[in-house]
């Protein structure tokens, strides 16, 4: 027993030795497990699962096979202040390539991890596979880059690019009717089939087949785009984008176009009837009845269109439009005219059209227009080509016209209401004419031109209503 009470001190150690082995085993456990080295057959073998993993092979190295089936090698390493990074060095393969994204073999795959670690000892950079493909869209060969070069000179030098930049330019040189229809050959006609092509380059045989399609459905548009091609061509030619002389001749060509005849107009009661009844019920509002006022007072369309609240007297029943724009003046500082005899002309509204301009208080009253723009353009009123392109939309292109109605005025009015042709003339701001030419007869006929278009206005309601329609 006393043994036991008093043992030797050699026993006395043996509790220590015991904690020294706990603790370099516990030691032991949180040290990291030593992978073991894949083998090329089993890197092979690995077959993908349901989302990513990663297979070790030591020194950093691991295969990731992706849930999609693709195998690439990575690298996790530590940089000299202790960060931990990790960067992918290429693909699984069983033969390696070269380049930006290369296949590697496992014997190379761990070579390329030496290399990885020794850049970040060294703080050299390390070039991955993403980092790789930039470098390679950077390194381009000489011929690649001049030939990029050219084709962003010859982006910029295009003919939608060109017809733009010269349409800013030319706006504030004309009126705006003259800049409209500029605009709409360049951007609806010219831009859709050659847009692309450099002015540098630019032929005859890339506009005349647009002046030929165009010619068997606006001939009178087609005429004008040569004067407007080879104002673009000078205009390249100030801007050294083409030489000098290289403006281009259409005249073959708009030679054959065929011949502008009279503006078609509906001028008999059953083609009356039809268009009328298809204006009352076309769906935009505003073209509705911007259409219905061309057919009431005869206007020509660009003054309708561009009916401003400030001509028009309500209480009076009178609209009158002045001789001239207002602060509007051409590139040369002449004035530009709203009306074409440069003279105010007066015009009587009927019950109809009175009517209607009440309702399109509601619509436009607070602004500067009574028919304010549809749609997505720069105009803060509608566009005259709007009213055509209606009348087109209802079926009535070759048969009437928006300026039809003028000849519809003149030629029904006097046929069906027996109207004087003289009050129909001052109705339409036409003058009378001397032998050589000259305008001498302004007379207005102001009292007898409000029952003449009281009396048009419902002619034209008995044609859109009556006759069983």
């Amino acid at each position: 027993m006393d043994g036991y009470r008093n043992p030797p001190k050699s026993i006395a150690f043996v509790p220590f030795f015991v904690y020294l082995i706990n603790k370099v085993h516990k030691e032991a456990l949180r040290m990291p497990k030593l992978a073991t080295p894949l083998t090329a057959l089993a890197a092979k073998k690995y077959k993908p699962k349901a989302t990513d993993y990663s297979v070790p092979d030591g020194n950093g190295l691991y295969l990731l096979v992706a849930a999609s089936g693709k195998k690439s090698w990575q690298v996790r390493y530590k940089t000299p202040e202790g960060k931990g990074l990790r960067v992918t060095i290429g693909d699984y393969g069983d033969i390696s390539t070269d380049g930006p994204a290369p296949m590697l073999t496992l014997q190379d795959a761990r070579s390329r991890a030496d290399e990885v670690h020794l850049a970040a000892r060294t703080h050299q950079p390390i070039i991955g596979v993403r980092v790789g493909k930039q470098l390679a869209r950077q390194n381009k060969t000489l011929e690649e880059l001049e030939r990029e070069q050219q084709e962003s000179t010859a982006r910029a030098r295009s003919f939608a690019v060109v017809s733009e930049a010269w349409l800013k330019l030319y706006e504030p040189t004309v009126v705006n009717s003259t800049y409209s229809k500029a605009r709409l050959i360049i951007q609806d006609y010219l831009q859709p089939r050659i847009g692309t092509v450099d002015m540098a380059i630019l032929s005859r045989k890339d506009v005349v087949p647009i002046i030929r399609e165009m010619g068997g459905t606006v001939p009178s548009l087609a005429r004008t785009v040569p004067r407007y091609v080879n104002m673009l061509v000078e205009y390249c030619i100030d801007e050294e984008i083409r030489p000098e002389h290289t403006q281009l001749t259409f005249t073959s060509v708009t030679r054959k176009l065929p011949k502008s005849g009279k503006l078609p107009a509906a001028l008999d009661e059953e083609r009356l009837g039809a268009l009328l009844r298809a204006i009352h019920g076309y769906e935009n509002i505003v073209i509705r009845r911007a259409l219905l006022l061309c057919a009431w007072t005869a206007h020509r369309p660009g003054i309708i269109a561009t009916a401003r609240w400030s001509e028009i007297n309500l209480k009076r029943a009178e609209w009158a439009v002045p001789a001239l724009e207002e602060g509007q003046f051409k590139g040369n500082g002449e004035a530009i005219r709203r009306m074409k005899l440069g003279v105010e002309h007066v015009v009587s509204l009927p019950r109809q059209a009175l009517a209607m301009l009440q309702e399109m208080k509601a619509i436009s009253g607070g602004a500067e227009y009574v028919f304010p723009a549809t749609g997505k353009v720069r105009n803060p009123h509608t566009h005259r080509d709007a009213l055509s392109r209606a009348l087109r939309l209802m079926g009535f292109q070759g048969k009437h016209c928006t300026h039809g109605f003028r000849a519809t005025l003149r030629t029904m009015a006097r046929e069906r209401l027996g109207l004087e042709r003289d009050e129909l003339e001052a109705q339409l701001a036409h003058t009378k004419r001397s032998a050589n030419g000259d305008s001498y007869d302004r007379t207005t006929f102001t009292a007898q031109r409000v029952k003449i278009m009281q009396a048009w206005a419902d002619y034209l309601d008995e044609m859109a209503f009556d006759n069983g329609h």
